[in-house]
């Protein structure tokens, strides 16, 4: 059967809230934080790795409509949608594939996470660089998203200062590297070394990779337990979200009533034989459980507004103010009402 890119939204790429770049699809919200620190001219070459459909060259394409766009997939599932998107030039696919030109820009988002070794996989990239090029890498946020460590094919996992060391090591120094411009995710834009790299990070990491999956393990055991006890208090249970986080819980405890989702693109859909609601139509009086970080469930229950429902969360992982970086995890049950 062939894979089914976002499936809960018909394909459609998920939309993010309330980000520091506005509202809208992940596509869109990436190019307003690349054009505020990237000067990128009119005309050039963008190579996408990990494109699947051509999300990001459709909206690459809207911006700057006369750059020549090449995309790339481990098989050639996509080949015929994405080399019938305007300005696509080229599709490549394979596992040993040589590409044919230097690129103004290259992008590989959330491909490192499927990718066992990191470095070695970015390294020949630089040939394919042009001198004034950079490359965009997003990857999941460890340690405000530590639910990507039950993505069965997520085989490389990455806070801030393990992303700034892969870079270096492969000769890709990032000049920017953020937690802020998408909820969960780092955003990094790397370009050739020239001359001795800054490092930004220590080469020995604060907390071993052990270390902190223990307690991320702890987290979740905390985060079922927490989920557990406020649908035996509620008269009405659901839960926030309807991707990994949400089946992952919704499997755990059982009874769940609804999923409730921001996204338009993914309501009127079901999730493991339950309905998929906006918060708006959940049942008054209802109680549903945010299985994310208190930065994200904050956010949440404030676009909410006044609704009458009772948000509850486990307080975790609130991203310190100045750096933006996650602290570590902490476990405080939490409860509000819209």
């Amino acid at each position: 059967e062939r894979y089914r890119i976002n499936h809960q939204a018909a394909g459609e790429e998920p939309r993010l809230f309330n980000t520091p770049f506005g509202s809208g699809p992940r596509t869109e919200i990436l190019l307003k934080y690349l054009l505020r620190l990237i000067d990128l001219p009119a005309a050039g070459k963008l190579l996408d790795i990990g494109c699947s459909n051509g999300n990001l060259l459709k909206s690459f394409h809207r911006i700057r409509p006369e750059w020549e766009l090449y995309g790339y997939e481990i098989s050639d599932m996509w080949k015929e949608e994405v080399l019938a998107l305007p300005g696509v030039c080229g599709f490549h696919a394979g596992p040993d594939v040589s590409y044919p030109f230097r690129y103004d820009l290259i992008t590989a988002c959330h491909v490192l996470e499927h990718v066992p070794n990191p470095a070695a996989f970015l390294r020949p990239l630089l040939a394919n660089l042009a001198p004034a090029g950079r490359l965009v890498v997003i990857v999941p946020n460890i340690r405000q998203n530590p639910i990507d460590l039950l993505i069965a094919d997520h085989c490389s996992h990455f806070d801030a200062e393990s992303l700034d060391r892969v870079l270096r090591v492969s000769g890709l120094p990032a000049t920017d590297l953020t937690a802020r411009a998408i909820p969960k995710e780092l955003i990094a834009i790397a370009g050739p070394a020239e001359g001795e790299t800054k490092k930004s990070w220590s080469d020995e990491p604060a907390v071993s990779a052990d270390e902190l999956c223990r307690d991320y393990f702890r987290l979740f055991d905390g985060v079922r337990e927490a989920a557990r006890a406020a649908r035996a208090e509620a008269s009405s249970f659901g839960i926030m979200g309807s991707s990994i986080a949400a089946a992952w819980l919704a499997h755990e405890i059982g009874e769940v009533a609804f999923f409730a989702d921001e996204d338009e693109s993914r309501r009127g859909n079901t999730l493991m034989g339950r309905p998929i609601v906006s918060l708006a139509e959940a049942p008054a009086g209802a109680t549903v459980f945010i299985p994310m970080s208190r930065n994200v469930a904050e956010r949440i229950i404030a676009r909410a507004g006044r609704l009458p429902i009772e948000f509850r969360y486990l307080d975790w992982n609130r991203l310190d103010p100045v750096s933006g970086v996650a602290r570590p995890p902490r476990r405080t049950e939490a409860r509000r009402r819209a």
